[in-house]
Protein backbone atom coordinates (compact mmCIF):
# COMPACT_ATOMS: atom_id res chain seq x y z
CA UNK A 1 0.00 0.00 0.00
CA UNK A 2 2.80 2.19 0.53
CA UNK A 3 4.24 2.77 -3.23
CA UNK A 4 0.60 3.47 -4.51
CA UNK A 5 0.31 6.13 -2.15
CA UNK A 6 4.01 7.13 -2.50
CA UNK A 7 2.69 7.28 -6.63
CA UNK A 8 -0.72 9.44 -5.46
CA UNK A 9 1.47 11.91 -3.91
CA UNK A 10 3.75 12.31 -6.86
CA UNK A 11 0.73 12.26 -9.76
CA UNK A 12 -0.57 15.68 -8.43
CA UNK A 13 2.49 17.23 -8.03
CA UNK A 14 3.72 16.65 -11.64
CA UNK A 15 0.51 17.53 -12.49
CA UNK A 16 0.88 20.90 -10.67
CA UNK A 17 4.46 21.48 -12.29
CA UNK A 18 2.62 21.03 -15.57
CA UNK A 19 -0.48 23.48 -14.91
CA UNK A 20 2.74 25.61 -13.28
CA UNK A 21 4.30 25.81 -17.00
CA UNK A 22 0.87 26.09 -18.73
CA UNK A 23 0.24 29.16 -16.87
CA UNK A 24 3.69 30.71 -17.54
CA UNK A 25 3.90 29.57 -20.97
CA UNK A 26 0.50 31.59 -21.93
CA UNK A 27 1.39 34.41 -19.29
CA UNK A 28 4.32 34.84 -21.83
CA UNK A 29 1.61 34.87 -24.81
CA UNK A 30 -0.81 37.52 -22.87
CA UNK A 31 1.71 39.79 -22.16
CA UNK A 32 2.92 40.07 -26.24
CA UNK A 33 -0.68 40.20 -26.65
CA UNK A 34 -0.81 43.27 -24.42
CA UNK A 35 2.66 44.69 -26.17
CA UNK A 36 1.42 44.37 -29.27
CA UNK A 37 -2.25 46.02 -28.30
CA UNK A 38 -0.24 49.38 -26.93
CA UNK A 39 1.92 49.16 -30.09
CA UNK A 40 -1.26 48.81 -32.26
CA UNK A 41 -3.04 51.70 -30.10
CA UNK A 42 -0.02 54.33 -30.38
CA UNK A 43 -0.08 53.32 -34.18
CA UNK A 44 -4.00 54.29 -34.46
CA UNK A 45 -2.79 57.52 -32.57
CA UNK A 46 -0.51 58.22 -35.12
CA UNK A 47 -2.37 57.46 -38.07
CA UNK A 48 -5.80 59.38 -36.89
CA UNK A 49 -3.71 62.11 -36.41
CA UNK A 50 -3.08 62.28 -39.80
CA UNK A 51 -6.40 62.33 -40.44
CA UNK A 52 -7.85 64.39 -37.32
CA UNK A 53 -5.15 66.72 -36.69
CA UNK A 54 -2.85 66.72 -33.00
CA UNK A 55 -6.01 67.19 -30.90
CA UNK A 56 -7.67 65.95 -27.42
CA UNK A 57 -11.09 64.93 -29.10
CA UNK A 58 -8.70 63.06 -32.17
CA UNK A 59 -7.17 60.84 -29.21
CA UNK A 60 -10.72 60.56 -27.22
CA UNK A 61 -12.29 58.89 -30.32
CA UNK A 62 -9.56 56.74 -30.68
CA UNK A 63 -8.95 55.21 -26.81
CA UNK A 64 -13.08 55.46 -26.72
CA UNK A 65 -13.08 52.72 -29.63
CA UNK A 66 -10.06 50.70 -28.40
CA UNK A 67 -11.81 50.39 -24.91
CA UNK A 68 -15.55 50.33 -25.90
CA UNK A 69 -13.72 47.48 -28.60
CA UNK A 70 -12.16 45.21 -25.83
CA UNK A 71 -15.05 45.68 -23.81
CA UNK A 72 -17.46 44.31 -25.90
CA UNK A 73 -15.35 41.85 -27.60
CA UNK A 74 -14.93 40.32 -23.62
CA UNK A 75 -18.28 40.39 -22.74
CA UNK A 76 -19.75 38.77 -26.08
CA UNK A 77 -16.85 36.60 -26.67
CA UNK A 78 -15.97 35.70 -23.09
CA UNK A 79 -19.57 34.00 -23.26
CA UNK A 80 -18.21 32.10 -26.37
CA UNK A 81 -15.27 31.14 -24.61
CA UNK A 82 -16.61 29.78 -21.46
CA UNK A 83 -18.73 26.98 -23.95
CA UNK A 84 -15.95 26.34 -26.22
CA UNK A 85 -14.03 22.71 -25.80
CA UNK A 86 -10.68 23.98 -27.09
CA UNK A 87 -10.38 27.37 -25.33
CA UNK A 88 -6.49 27.90 -26.71
CA UNK A 89 -7.90 27.19 -30.25
CA UNK A 90 -9.97 30.46 -29.80
CA UNK A 91 -7.87 32.23 -28.51
CA UNK A 92 -5.40 31.90 -31.20
CA UNK A 93 -8.07 32.08 -33.66
CA UNK A 94 -9.37 35.14 -32.27
CA UNK A 95 -5.11 37.21 -31.76
CA UNK A 96 -4.52 35.93 -35.42
CA UNK A 97 -7.74 37.41 -36.96
CA UNK A 98 -6.91 40.64 -34.62
CA UNK A 99 -3.45 41.20 -35.63
CA UNK A 100 -4.59 40.57 -39.79
CA UNK A 101 -7.54 42.90 -39.02
CA UNK A 102 -4.93 45.39 -37.10
CA UNK A 103 -3.01 45.46 -40.59
CA UNK A 104 -5.33 46.67 -42.42
CA UNK A 105 -6.15 49.86 -40.64
CA UNK A 106 -3.80 51.86 -42.35
CA UNK A 107 -5.37 50.83 -45.51
CA UNK A 108 -8.98 51.34 -44.37
CA UNK A 109 -8.00 55.17 -43.01
CA UNK A 110 -6.37 56.17 -45.95
CA UNK A 111 -9.62 55.52 -47.70
CA UNK A 112 -11.52 57.24 -45.20
CA UNK A 113 -9.94 59.86 -45.14
CA UNK A 114 -10.88 61.51 -48.36
CA UNK A 115 -14.54 61.57 -47.28
CA UNK A 116 -13.78 62.53 -44.00
CA UNK A 117 -12.47 65.50 -44.63
CA UNK A 118 -15.19 66.02 -47.30
CA UNK A 119 -17.96 65.95 -44.86
CA UNK A 120 -15.94 67.44 -41.68
CA UNK A 121 -15.01 70.91 -43.73
CA UNK A 122 -19.07 71.73 -43.81
CA UNK A 123 -19.61 74.19 -41.21
CA UNK A 124 -23.26 72.77 -40.85
CA UNK A 125 -21.84 69.88 -38.57
CA UNK A 126 -20.45 72.29 -36.18
CA UNK A 127 -18.08 70.89 -33.02
CA UNK A 128 -20.71 68.18 -32.46
CA UNK A 129 -21.28 66.85 -35.81
CA UNK A 130 -17.49 66.81 -36.38
CA UNK A 131 -16.99 64.83 -33.03
CA UNK A 132 -19.87 62.28 -33.76
CA UNK A 133 -18.18 61.91 -37.23
CA UNK A 134 -14.76 61.48 -36.06
CA UNK A 135 -15.69 58.84 -33.51
CA UNK A 136 -17.81 57.02 -36.45
CA UNK A 137 -15.02 56.80 -38.82
CA UNK A 138 -12.63 55.46 -35.74
CA UNK A 139 -15.19 53.08 -35.03
CA UNK A 140 -15.64 51.75 -38.61
CA UNK A 141 -11.74 51.33 -38.46
CA UNK A 142 -11.41 50.07 -34.77
CA UNK A 143 -14.52 48.01 -34.12
CA UNK A 144 -13.08 44.54 -35.57
CA UNK A 145 -9.24 44.17 -34.38
CA UNK A 146 -10.04 45.69 -30.86
CA UNK A 147 -13.16 43.85 -30.56
CA UNK A 148 -11.56 40.80 -31.44
CA UNK A 149 -8.51 41.63 -28.84
CA UNK A 150 -11.30 42.17 -25.90
CA UNK A 151 -12.34 38.35 -26.35
CA UNK A 152 -8.67 36.93 -26.60
CA UNK A 153 -8.29 37.53 -23.17
CA UNK A 154 -11.09 35.36 -21.35
CA UNK A 155 -10.66 32.72 -24.08
CA UNK A 156 -7.03 32.71 -22.95
CA UNK A 157 -8.09 33.02 -19.16
CA UNK A 158 -10.10 29.52 -19.85
CA UNK A 159 -7.03 27.81 -20.76
CA UNK A 160 -5.40 28.03 -17.30
CA UNK A 161 -8.77 27.86 -15.05
CA UNK A 162 -8.22 25.04 -13.19
CA UNK A 163 -11.32 24.31 -10.48
CA UNK A 164 -8.53 24.57 -7.60
CA UNK A 165 -8.22 28.31 -8.03
CA UNK A 166 -11.14 29.67 -6.87
CA UNK A 167 -9.42 33.09 -5.64
CA UNK A 168 -8.41 33.73 -9.34
CA UNK A 169 -4.46 33.77 -9.06
CA UNK A 170 -4.26 32.37 -12.89
CA UNK A 171 -7.12 34.84 -14.47
CA UNK A 172 -4.75 37.58 -11.85
CA UNK A 173 -1.44 36.26 -13.12
CA UNK A 174 -2.26 36.71 -16.96
CA UNK A 175 -4.03 39.92 -16.66
CA UNK A 176 -0.89 41.59 -15.02
CA UNK A 177 0.87 40.12 -17.76
CA UNK A 178 -1.23 41.56 -20.43
CA UNK A 179 -0.94 44.53 -18.32
CA UNK A 180 2.88 44.55 -18.06
CA UNK A 181 2.60 43.92 -21.72
CA UNK A 182 1.21 47.08 -22.51
CA UNK A 183 3.07 49.11 -20.64
CA UNK A 184 5.94 48.02 -22.09
CA UNK A 185 4.38 48.50 -26.13
CA UNK A 186 3.67 51.75 -24.69
CA UNK A 187 7.31 52.49 -23.74
CA UNK A 188 8.38 51.07 -27.14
Amino acid sequence: AEPSAHRTNERPASRLACERRLTLAVAILVMASGFAGLVYQTAWFRLFRGVFGASTAAHASVVACFLGGLGLGAWVLGKRADRVPAPLRLYAALELCAALAAACTPWLIAWLEVPYHALAQRWALGVAGRTVLRLGVTLVVLALPTFLMGGALPAVIRVVEVESDRARRRAGLLYGANTLGALLGTLA
